[in-house]
């Protein structure tokens, strides 16, 4: 299996490189072929300005009228046949023509044509007919592989003399074309031999140690699938992979819940103290802050009559009221037997006037129906801006006592 791997593996290089070198040349071809296109247009449009700046636009109407050519004609005929020739190619044709309403006439041609040739219309000049005898404006078109310039001549009058018609050679010549086939195969040949070459390393530098590494581990206690034919190197390597992240999730599981029953009551599922300790300076600097002091009235009295069993219902009972006033930021500790703490951060007076103001309707909050009655006694202090935190604090349990002291009273409980 493991034999079979490294095959796909191998000829999965060979087929990556062959395409990447695949696309490489046409990409590059079809870059080659943009540049080409941009450097024919602005041969062309050379050739075209190189006719405006040589023929006289009078002279010129002058021999489509007449139908004459004298010297002047054969010396300007004559320099822009030797223009295109000093082009290497470049150029293939020049010629200027006078576009009429039912005939084109040739007045200049290095293609061989006469003075007074008549040139019908073909398909596309005759789509852009109005435009060729309007003689005004500038343009190229790509037709053929080949970019055909066309550029107004004007007389000194104003009057149209006919357009000055550029074409340039070829895009790719022919005899490129070999050359071009034998760099693609040469581009082949070498990226093959690189993908080869990327196979042996990898087989060198990732399935040789992939091995060693699962034969390690296979001897130090990690749970593996059985090697057989069934599975190959990675797959036994992927097994002890996922035998490790299974005991490091294990071991991270039992951390949290470490951490957790660190800084959690184990009875009430509140904050315990000793969190209360690691949080304490962060209530400080608060912006603002009410602390509610909460304890519970006769729960030595219920431990010793009734039983712990029946203490420990109390107490969660009272965490779970405490709860029922708690947001988001709010904390609640277990400071003691009894004893809990709710720190609201961040609060407005309006929350804590809703929260006082439910207090008291609930006043007195029985824990139990036995009849050793439990009931919870609270007290609170509201501060905003610059506090003392410790002032705060007895303020709210000097509260908490004095309303102890009331719901005894009002409940007829035994003081202790």
């Amino acid at each position: 299996m493991q034999n079979s791997l490294k095959k796909k593996t191998n000829l999965a290089l060979i087929l990556m490189t062959a395409i990447l070198t695949a696309v490489s040349f046409i990409l590059s071809g079809v870059c080659v072929g943009l540049t080409a296109k941009r450097f024919q247009t602005a041969s062309a449009r050379s050739a075209t300005e190189f006719c405006r700046l040589t023929i006289d636009a009078d002279s010129a109407r002058d021999y489509m009228i007449s139908r004459k050519t004298d010297s002047d004609y054969d010396e300007i005929l004559g320099r822009i046949e030797s223009y295109r020739e000093s082009t290497d190619g470049l150029v293939g044709r020049i010629s200027l023509i006078s576009y009429g309403n039912t005939t084109a006439v040739c007045i200049f041609d290095t293609g061989g044509e006469s003075l007074g040739k008549k040139i019908p219309y073909d398909n596309y000049t005759k789509n852009i007919k109005a435009e060729l005898i309007n003689n005004r404006n500038s343009f190229s078109v790509f037709r053929g592989g080949r970019v055909i310039s066309f550029s107004p001549l004007r007389t000194i009058d104003d009057m149209p003399a006919g357009y000055v018609v550029a074409e340039s050679g070829t895009l790719i010549p022919k005899k490129y074309i070999p050359l071009a086939v034998g760099v693609f195969l040469t581009l082949a040949i070498i990226g093959t031999v690189m993908a080869y070459l990327i196979a042996r390393y990898i087989d060198r530098n990732i399935f040789y140690p992939i091995e060693n590494i699962t034969g390690e581990l296979s001897g130090s206690g990690v749970k593996l699938k059985d090697k057989s034919e069934e599975f190959s190197e990675i797959d036994l390597l992927g097994s002890a992979v996922d035998s490790m992240l299974d005991l490091v999730s294990s071991g991270r599981e039992n951390l949290s819940r470490a951490i957790y029953d660190a800084n959690h009551d184990g009875m009430t599922q509140v904050f315990n103290k000793r969190c209360y300790s690691s949080m304490e300076n962060s209530f400080r600097n608060l912006n603002s802050i009410c602390v509610i002091y909460f304890d519970v009235n006769n729960l030595k009295l219920m431990n010793d009559t009734l039983g712990h069993e029946n203490g420990d219902i109390v107490i969660k009972r009272s965490a779970d009221y405490i709860r029922s006033f708690m947001k988001e930021d709010d904390c609640c500790f277990r400071m003691g037997g009894d004893e809990f703490l709710l720190i609201m951060r961040g609060c407005s007076f309006r929350r804590i006037d809703s929260v006082v103001s439910k207090l008291d309707s609930d006043s007195p909050y029985l824990l139990n129906d036995d009849e050793i009655r439990c009931s919870i006694s609270y007290g609170y202090a509201y501060a905003k801006g610059v506090y003392s935190y410790e002032q705060l604090l007895s303020e709210a349990e000097e509260h908490m006592y004095s309303k102890k002291t009331q719901i005894k009273r009002i409940l007829n409980m035994p003081d202790r």
